[in-house]
């Protein structure tokens, strides 16, 4: 959440599902690299789910609690046929 990773990470990811909850007004890390780190990771067919919260900043992480609710649902439904 709210954070950006080390371009080594997205350079070797693989297996390891993704599930992104990002501000779109997020001082630190601009919403608009997150999309790109997302599209570049889903081009490897890495799973990812990206939750754009809108008008949140980095520090609003209150916005981000029903997203993250969410996330136990898209992981667990990742493996059913």
């Amino acid at each position: 959440m709210a954070c950006k990773p080390e371009e080594e990470w997205i350079r070797d990811w693989k297996e390891l599902p993704v599930y992104i909850i990002h501000g779109t007004e997020d001082e630190l890390f601009p919403f608009s690299e997150i999309e790109n780190i997302a599209a570049d990771l889903a081009k490897k067919n890495v799973k990812i789910k990206l939750i754009k919260v809108e008008n949140a900043s980095h520090f609003d992480t209150g916005k981000f609690i029903i997203p993250l609710k969410y996330s136990y649902k898209w992981l667990s439904e990742l493996d059913k046929p």
